[in-house]
C-alpha cells in the first residue's frame, strides 16, 4: 500500500462559501489523525484562477486527480483517501460522476490516464450497476466510435463480456464491438447470431452489419 504521503490533498475555499468551514474543519481533522500527511489549503476569492478546470463553485476537494465538489462528511473524506491508497478508487469515482450525472467530468478524468476507460467494463459488467451509469457508459463509449480505445484498449475485455452468463451484459458488449469497427470482431458476433436471447441475436447483427459498411 502507498504510503499516506503519496496522497495529495488540496482543498479550494474562500471566505464567504457556506460549506467551507465543514470540510476545512474536516481536512483539519483528518490530517491530524494521519489519515494523510499534507494538505493544501486554495483560497480562491484572492485568486479565482486556482479553481481546477471546469469548476466556479466552492468548497472543492482534490484527492490526487479526483475532484469533489461540495461538502462531504470526515467519514466520505476518509473512504476516498483510503480507496486511492489501495488504488481501488478509479471505478468507485466514475461510477459516483456517472450517478451524478457528470459527463463531462467522467470523460476529463478518463483521458488523464491511460487505462482508465477499463473501469467503464467493470461498471458494465457487474449487474447491480444502474441505469443512469450504463447511460453514462454508452455515451462515453459511443464517443469512441472506431478509435483506439474500443479497437484496442478494451476489445479483448468486450469478447470476453460477449459470451457472459448475462444477456444484458452480452448484448451490451455485442453494441460496444460493432462500434469498435474492429473487424477481428466478426468471428465473435457471427457467433451470437446463434445465442439464446433474441435481443442478443439482434444486436450482434446490426454490430455485424455496421463493421461490414465501414470495412
Amino acid at each position: 500500500m502507498p504510503a499516506p504521503d503519496t496522497i495529495i490533498i488540496e482543498l479550494f475555499i474562500t471566505d464567504h462559501c457556506t460549506y467551507c468551514k465543514g470540510m476545512l474543519d474536516n481536512c483539519i481533522m483528518l490530517l491530524k489523525k494521519g489519515v494523510f500527511s499534507c494538505l493544501r489549503i486554495c483560497n480562491v476569492e484572492t485568486d479565482p484562477a486556482l479553481l481546477p478546470n471546469g469548476y466556479r463553485t466552492v468548497p472543492i476537494l482534490r484527492i490526487n486527480t479526483m475532484i469533489f465538489n461540495g461538502l462531504l462528511e470526515s467519514d466520505e473524506i476518509r473512504n476516498w483517501v483510503n480507496l486511492e491508497k489501495q488504488q481501488q478508487a478509479t471505478t468507485a469515482y466514475i461510477d459516483r460522476l456517472l450517478k451524478l450525472g457528470k459527463l463531462d467530468e467522467t470523460q476529463r478524468y478518463l483521458e488523464q490516464e491511460t487505462g482508465r476507460y477499463a473501469s467503464l467494463l467493470d461498471l458494465l459488467s457487474d449487474p447491480d450497476t444502474g441505469v443512469s451509469v450504463k447511460l453514462g457508459i454508452s455515451a462515453l463509449l459511443e464517443d469512441k466510435t472506431g478509435t483506439e480505445v474500443l479497437q484496442r484498449e478494451l476489445f479483448p475485455r468486450l469478447i470476453e463480456l460477449a459470451n457472459h452468463n448475462d444477456q444484458n451484459i452480452r448484448g451490451d458488449a455485442c453494441y460496444f464491438l460493432g462500434l469498435s469497427q474492429n473487424p477481428l470482431a466478426l468471428p465473435a458476433l457471427n457467433e451470437k447470431l446463434q445465442d439464446t436471447s433474441p435481443d442478443v441475436r439482434e444486436i450482434a447483427q446490426e454490430a455485424i452489419e455496421q463493421i461490414e459498411l465501414n470495412q
